[in-house]
């Protein structure tokens, strides 16, 4: 089911009403819908975190240090 991110707001078919801004997950046909209308677009798949990752491909345990190459895939040998 595809996520989408309202650019007004919504009420979905149960009743639930959705804000503006709001990501919603809407099964195909009402996220097509909603794209025709011009009322959401698909949101972007980001894993939680990903935001602060930027590119970053390798141990989970923070931001690559200054200095460190951040296009390395694998152990980083440095600081967590």
């Amino acid at each position: 089911m595809p996520s989408v991110m309202l650019s007004r707001e919504w009420t979905d078919p149960r009743g639930s009403h959705h804000r503006a801004g709001a990501v919603v997950e809407v099964d195909d046909v009402t996220a097509a819908r909603l794209q025709a209308e011009g009322s959401a677009r698909i949101a972007p798949h980001k894993a939680p975190g990903a935001e602060d990752r930027a590119g970053w491909v390798g141990p989970s345990g923070g931001k690559p240090s200054v200095g460190e190459r951040t296009g390395r895939v694998g152990p980083s040998g440095g600081r967590p």
